[in-house]
C-alpha cells in the first residue's frame, strides 16, 4: 500500500489501506512533470537568449545608422564646401575690383555660374538621398523623351567632365520611344553614374594610363521580363555609362548598390562620396519597373 491508517474510536479497529491499480502511471506522471519543467526552463532560456540577441542586433543597427548619418553629414559638408569656397573667392575678387580685365571678369563670372549649377546638383542629390532614406520619394510620372533627357543631362555635366580632362562620347539610337518616367529622377541616375565615371576615370588614367573618354549611350535591348525565361521577351530602353577607370573587383560587384557602401580602395583615396549614389540609382530604377546592373573589370573600367 502507498498509505494506511486507522479510524478514530470507537472504530479504531478498522485499518484503511490504499493501493494503486497501475503503479506505472505514477512513474509516468512524475516523468512527465519533470519533462515539462525541463522544457519550460529550456524555452525560458531560449527566449532570454533570443531577446538578448534582438536587443544587441538593434543596438548594433542603431549604432550603424548613427555612424552612417554622421558619415553622410561629413560627406555632404565636404562636397558642398568646395563649390561654396570657390564661388566666394571669385565673388570677393570681383566685388573688391581686384580683376579689372573684362575678359577675366567674364571668365570669373562663368566659373561662378558653373559652380552654382554644380551646387544646385549637389543639393538636389542630397534631397533625393534624404527622401530615399525616409521612404518619402514621390515620383511625378509623365511621358518623357529619353534621348532629350540623356543629351541635356550630359550637356549639363559636360563642364565637370572636361574639367577632369575627360571627353564625353554620346551615342543615342534613333527612334527611341517616349517612356513613362520621372524626368528629374532619370536625370539624377545619369548624373550619379557620370559623377562616378569622372572620379574613377581620372584615377584610372593616373594609375593605368587608360583612355580618357566616357561613353554615354541610350538604345534598345531585347530581354525577358525581369529575366524570367518562361515569360515573353520584351523590348527595353537601356541607358548606359561606360568609363575606363580603375574598375571594380568581382567580389565587390554585388555590394556596391548597398547604402553607404564604398569599395575599400576608394575609401583610402581622395575620391569624395559617401556611398549613396548607386543605392539611389537602384531605388529609382526599381521604382520605374526596371533594373540596374554593372559590368566591370579591375584596371579596365566599368
Amino acid at each position: 500500500p502507498i498509505a494506511s491508517g486507522r479510524l478514530v474510536k470507537p472504530f479504531d479497529y478498522v485499518n484503511i489501506k490504499t493501493f494503486i491499480r497501475d503503479p506505472d502511471k505514477i512513474g509516468k506522471a512524475v516523468e512527465l512533470r519533470y519533462r515539462i519543467y525541463a522544457w519550460g526552463i529550456l524555452l525560458l532560456a531560449a527566449g532570454i537568449c533570443v531577446g538578448l540577441w534582438l536587443v544587441l542586433r538593434e543596438s548594433a543597427a542603431e549604432i550603424g545608422r548613427a555612424r552612417s548619418r554622421s558619415d553622410f553629414v561629413i560627406g555632404v559638408s565636404h562636397d558642398l564646401r568646395t563649390p561654396v569656397a570657390s564661388m566666394r573667392m571669385l565673388a570677393e575678387s570681383l566685388y573688391l575690383e581686384r580683376v579689372r580685365s573684362p575678359e577675366q571678369q567674364k571668365k570669373f563670372l562663368g566659373v561662378i555660374v558653373k559652380e552654382s549649377e554644380r551646387l544646385g546638383r549637389l543639393i538636389e542629390r542630397v534631397l533625393f538621398f534624404v527622401r530615399m532614406d525616409q521612404d518619402a520619394l514621390v515620383y511625378r510620372y509623365a511621358e518623357i523623351d529619353v534621348a532629350r533627357v540623356v543629351s541635356m543631362t550630359v550637356q549639363a555635366f559636360s563642364a565637370s567632365i572636361q574639367a577632369a580632362s575627360l571627353s564625353p562620347v554620346v551615342n543615342i539610337s534613333p527612334g527611341l520611344p517616349r517612356i513613362r518616367a520621372d524626368e528629374s529622377a532619370v536625370s539624377q541616375v545619369i548624373l550619379n553614374l557620370l559623377d562616378n565615371a569622372v572620379k574613377y576615370s581620372k584615377k584610372g588614367a593616373e594609375a593605368f594610363g587608360n583612355a580618357s573618354a566616357i561613353a554615354v549611350s541610350a538604345g534598345f535591348i531585347e530581354s525577358a521580363f525581369r529575366r524570367v525565361p518562361f515569360l515573353p521577351r520584351r523590348r527595353w530602353v537601356r541607358i548606359s555609362v561606360a568609363d575606363h577607370g580603375v574598375g571594380i573587383e568581382k567580389k565587390e560587384l554585388r555590394k556596391i548598390f548597398r547604402k553607404f557602401y564604398r569599395v575599400e580602395e576608394s575609401g583610402d583615396s581622395n575620391i569624395s562620396g559617401i556611398g549613396l549614389g548607386l543605392a539611389l540609382c537602384r531605388h529609382i530604377a526599381r521604382s520605374h519597373g526596371g533594373w540596374i546592373e554593372v559590368e566591370s573589370e579591375a584596371g579596365k573600367g566599368s
